[in-house]
């Protein structure tokens, strides 16, 4: 049956996440900001939609040079300096709103058809610019096809195809959102692995500890319902994105989540960390008494080869499951442990801890 010791070690499994996840996540907007992969997974989706040949001219266009610093080649970076963070990042804006886009696309388009310079685009226009390009032997590119695609369905309206050209953009964008966040799981993957090595959680030990030890139960719940109600009046502080027309997240923000969830983690004896190179917790289960360090070196000592190797692969698989935690992401466990708290609240008192039989 479903227990308060089993809902209770599940708690201290969601906060353990929750911590490490802040950490992890902040560690990879360090890393945003050193490379701007959002910039450069945006252009690479312009290219897709545009093509090669277009991408200086519609970041050259009024309404997308706007959005960043400089020119066009100003803003790229030369490809020996692309490897160096900070130094070979792009300028470029990582984010477009889908209107910008349609204005500087019907920009573009006006400027392939033979239109003077003061005449107004007519839907006329974009028919005939949609049409097969003499003497042109190269396939038909896929701006071409969107927009014939966008007139046949809803009419000659230039007002309907600037919208069309939005939802095209922003479907485009759900898919380059996919490239971008496929990335940031490995990333998270190889972070939170690293940080999992580092501060050595191994997940597997932290599980069996709140399973046998219930002062640290005890313990960890307590700091779950403070977390709760700390993130409750400030939701940035368990990772969650500001609130439309709020404050946006920085990188401030991001190193007071890494203070903050590092000072957590001391605040209660987590069974994590080292200590003389050895894994601190796992070492101590290797003794016969909780701090006989000389027993537990011992006992290793004893070990076989082979033995110390499944001993050293159990906690390298420990470090691996809380490096795939991490990728659920610190709102995911969040959310995880505040229906944890509030199942834990339903429970009756009595259920809690049963009363005492009677002496008489």
């Amino acid at each position: 049956m479903f227990g308060l010791k089993t809902l209770d070690v599940g708690i201290g499994m969601a906060l353990m996440f929750l911590f490490v996840s802040l950490i992890c996540s902040a560690v990879r907007e360090f890393g945003e900001l050193a490379t701007k992969t959002r910039a450069s997974t945006l252009k690479a989706g312009i290219v897709e939609m545009l093509g090669s040949s277009r991408v200086e001219a519609f970041f050259e266009q009024p309404h997308i040079s706007a959005l960043y610093k400089g020119n066009y080649q100003g803003a790229l970076v030369s490809s020996i300096l692309s490897w160096i963070p900070f130094l070979g990042r792009t300028k470029l804006p990582s984010y477009i709103p889908s209107g910008n886009f349609a204005k500087a696309a019907l920009q573009l388009i006006r400027s392939e058809t033979t239109l003077a310079s003061t005449a107004a685009l007519a839907v006329s226009d974009v028919r005939a610019w949609t049409g097969p390009v003499p003497g042109d032997q190269k396939p038909e590119d896929d701006l071409r096809k969107a927009v014939r695609s966008i007139l046949d369905s809803t009419g000659d309206d230039l007002n309907a195809l600037q919208t069309g050209l939005e939802q095209w953009f922003n479907s485009t964008m759900d898919r380059v959102s996919g490239w971008y966040k496929s990335r940031t799981q490995i990333w998270l993957l190889v972070i939170g692995f690293v940080a999992a090595a580092l501060m050595n959680i191994d997940a597997i030990t932290v599980m069996q500890r709140l399973s046998t030890d219930d002062k640290l139960r005890d313990q960890v719940v307590a700091q779950a319902g403070s977390t709760i109600a700390e993130c409750t009046k400030d939701p940035a502080q368990c990772g969650a994105p500001p609130k439309q027309g709020g404050t946006p997240d920085t990188l401030n923000t991001k190193l007071d989540n890494i203070k903050a969830a590092t000072a957590q983690m001391t605040q209660v004896s987590w069974p994590i960390g080292w200590s003389g190179g050895y894994p601190d917790p796992q070492f101590k289960l290797l003794s016969s008494g909780p701090s006989d360090k000389n027993d537990a070196a011992a006992a290793y000592a004893a070990m076989t080869g082979w033995d110390q190797l499944l001993w050293w692969l159990g906690i390298i698989g420990g470090w691996l499951i809380t490096a795939i935690g991490v990728t659920f992401g610190s709102s995911f466990w969040f959310d995880v442990l505040n229906r944890f708290m509030v199942v834990r609240s339903t429970i009756k008192p009595d259920e809690k801890s049963p009363k005492e039989k009677s002496k008489s």
